[in-house]
């Protein structure tokens, strides 16, 4: 049987101690917003990778005299899946990166997947994209095997619940490219000129805080929890 007690609290302060570790690559890098976007885009790949092993997981807890045809089904949801995510993510990352620059002077360019041959990614996104699949991972052994979440799954909910997260991560990229925009408009020109560097480090974190709250939100709602409730618990123990 399942079990019904709350979520672990470690994948939650994994997240946080993640979206520090962003904000400071982003200072290292010259307060360049860009690269904070670029890391949302990866960590949607992360958890869809993640999907994979949990969908097939699903497909084996399921009757005996159905897993390999579950088994099956579950590889061919797995590699259309992904691929509709890689596609999705690679293009949407192409369009935020060039708004990105368009507003922040200085911004490069990260690409997702496809990195640019001549200016691959710096040693931060790589520490970095680690550290994500050991925060999604934590999840995955604490949350999804330790409390047995797969045992009332079906094979799509691996794939709606990483949808879900994406979308998520959409809506706060979204809300912060506006936010961007709006800001570079009042300022009238790029908001990382030298004597602006405090705008370029405010929206950085805005971004991240719009990142966390999206990305916490999604974490509760597919552990079950009811998100008002659990965000006030959350908010009282900090």
């Amino acid at each position: 049987m399942p079990d019904a007690s709350p979520p672990h609290r470690l994948p939650l302060v994994l997240l946080l101690l993640l979206n520090a570790g962003i904000f400071i690559a982003m200072m290292t890098l010259g307060g360049d917003v860009a690269f904070v976007i670029a890391m949302i885009w990866a960590e949607c790949l992360v958890i869809g990778l993640y999907a994979i092993p949990k969908t097939l997981i699903v497909a084996a807890s399921g009757d005996a005299r159905k897993r390999a045809r579950r088994a099956v089904a579950g590889a061919v949801l797995s590699i259309v899946s992904l691929g509709a995510l890689v596609a999705v993510v690679v293009l949407l990352n192409e369009g935020t990166q060039m708004m990105a620059r368009e507003v922040s002077a200085g911004s490069q360019y990260y690409g997702v997947l496809v990195p640019d041959m001549f200016e691959p990614a710096p040693w931060q996104a790589w520490m970095l994209i680690g550290a994500m699949a050991v925060s999604h991972g934590s999840s995955f052994v604490l949350n999804f095997l330790g409390r047995r979440e797969y045992e009332t799954m079906t094979l799509f909910d691996p794939w709606k619940w990483a949808f879900v997260r994406m979308i998520a991560l959409i809506l706060a990229i979204a809300l912060g490219m506006v936010l961007l925009a709006g800001i570079a408009k009042l300022f009238r020109g790029h908001v990382a000129d030298p004597d602006r560097w405090w705008l370029t480090v405010g929206l950085g974190l805005l971004l991240l805080i719009l990142r966390l709250a999206a990305d916490v939100s999604s974490h509760l709602l597919e552990h079950g929890q009811r998100l008002l409730s659990r965000w006030r618990l959350l908010l009282r123990q900090m």
